[in-house]
């Protein structure tokens, strides 16, 4: 139960700050290394990311921008 509400949890904060910040669905299957049906799955809490795919998300939309 505790994984199901942290993966769900993990996708809707994904999701967030995706739309927040206006960030296609495209450009974080590449900046994460995944493809676009992995992203959905981490946002809709099907799969969760790893601390490593995190990280790159992280970095690479957010920090790279600032």
């Amino acid at each position: 139960m505790q994984e199901k509400f942290s993966r769900i949890l993990i996708g809707n904060v994904l999701k967030s700050i995706r739309t927040e910040k206006k960030i296609p669905i495209k450009k974080v299957a590449q900046n994460m290394d995944v493809s676009e049906a992995t992203i959905s799955q981490f946002e809709t809490g099907k799969n969760k990311p790893t601390n490593e795919k995190i990280a790159l998300f992280v970095y690479r939309n957010m920090w790279a921008n600032i």
